[in-house]
């Protein structure tokens, strides 16, 4: 995992015990190391969740324009409403930190 600390990037580095007391020696405080790997991990979850959109989700809302635009109401709305259960689909495999 790659975190940015106090403007810092550091890469390729785990959330355990001797990592964070390695960065408690380097004069981070144990708030400031814990935001960073929440940070990190949001943004991970950010990145796995636009890959599933796109590979997922946005070819439904794609087939549900088409429809649409060829005139055809009931498959548009049904390609959308896969669409939306698809999506949250995603955000249930991959949740954010609340």
């Amino acid at each position: 995992m790659n975190i940015n600390i106090k403007g810092t990037k550091i890469v390729g580095i785990d959330k355990t015990t001797s990592s964070v007391e390695y960065l408690k020696t380097l004069g981070y405080s144990a708030s400031d190391i814990d935001s960073a790997f929440a940070d990190a991990a949001e943004l991970e979850t950010l990145e796995l969740r636009k890959a599933a959109y796109s590979i997922e989700s946005d070819p439904l809302f794609l087939e549900a324009l088409r429809k649409d635009a060829a005139g055809d109401v009931e498959g548009a709305e049904a390609a959308r409403a896969e669409a939306l259960k698809v999506v949250d689909a995603i955000k249930a495999r991959f949740p954010l930190a609340v």
